[in-house]
Formats: structure tokens, C-alpha cells, sequence
């Protein structure tokens, strides 16, 4: 199951890429720049094949909600990916902490439990989606077309 935070509601920032961002242009700026953020080590390898495979550019990746936190400001991608349950810092904190940085990245929250309570706790922290993890594959290319609508449209016309 999918949630998505409603834009006005919780005051996210629209994330389209280098365009409306302005940070500074990016090495191919047609692929948006993710950062994956799992205690998982197959996870996180497992999450940039499918991110590549769908024409996001993985730049970094975490094992941590603390570690994320230095990662991802100094990458300063577009998306991060994050999971809900990690070890020192989890995914809800990592997201509010996340979200204060200048220019936030759109973030993705994903986990094994997919119930109203994580869907929900996810959103209020900031997250622009949540995604199961079970349902991952099947549901991730809809949910970056919501979040990076102009690259979508780019990237299906390029895709053969």
C-alpha cells in the first residue's frame, strides 16, 4: 500500500529536480540523485538495482538514520529512500532532522510493517510517501512518477 503526504498539509517543498531545486546542476541532470537509507545491507543493494533500473541515479547510501543525516547533507540528492526501523537513529527521526535541511530531498519512507500507524507516524514526520516494502517493486515507479512528474515524462519518452 501507498500513502502520500498531501503537499499543503504538511508544507513539503516540490522536488522536480534541478529546475525548481536550486542546487547546484547535477552530473546528468536528467536522473534525479537518491540516497538509500537501510540497517540492510541486501536492502539497500537490492533498492539502488531497482532505483537504476528505473533511471534513478544512486549517489549514496546509509545504514543509519544518524549516519544518513551527514550522507545526505553533503550528497544533497533529490530522494531519499528510508527505512522506518533502524539501529541509533530510526527512520521517523531521521525524516523530521532530514526535512529541517536547507532544500530538503523528497523522502520515501519504507518498511515491513505496512499498517495505518507506520503509514501515518511516516507522513507526519515529513516523508513525501510510504511505501511496503513488500510492495516495493511493483509500487515504487508509480510513486517517483508522483514525486518527479517532469523527469517521468522525460524518462518514458527516452525508455524504448
Amino acid at each position: 500500500m501507498v500513502a502520500f503526504a498531501r503537499k499543503a498539509h504538511l508544507g513539503l517543498v516540490s522536488c522536480t529536480g534541478a529546475e525548481t531545486s536550486g542546487r547546484p546542476p547535477k552530473p546528468n541532470a536528467e536522473r534525479p540523485r537518491a540516497v538509500v537509507v537501510d540497517d540492510a545491507w541486501l536492502f539497500r543493494q537490492e533498492a539502488a538495482a531497482l532505483l537504476d533500473e528505473l533511471g534513478v541515479a544512486v549517489v549514496g547510501e546509509a545504514p543509519s538514520g544518524s549516519v544518513a543525516l551527514g550522507v545526505v547533507a553533503r550528497l544533497r540528492p533529490d530522494l531519499v529512500l528510508v527505512d522506518l526501523e533502524m539501529p541509533m537513529m530510526g527512520g521517523l527521526e531521521a525524516t523530521r532532522r532530514l526535512r529541517a535541511l536547507p532544500e530538503p530531498a523528497a523522502i520515501i519512507a519504507v518498511s515491513i510493517h505496512d499498517d495505518g500507524e507506520s503509514r501515518a507516524a511516516s507522513l507526519a514526520s515529513g516523508a513525501a510517501a510510504f511505501v511496503s516494502k513488500s510492495e516495493l517493486f511493483e509500487t515504487l515507479p508509480a510513486v517517483l512518477e508522483t514525486l518527479f512528474p517532469s523527469w517521468s515524462r522525460r524518462h518514458r519518452q527516452q525508455t524504448p
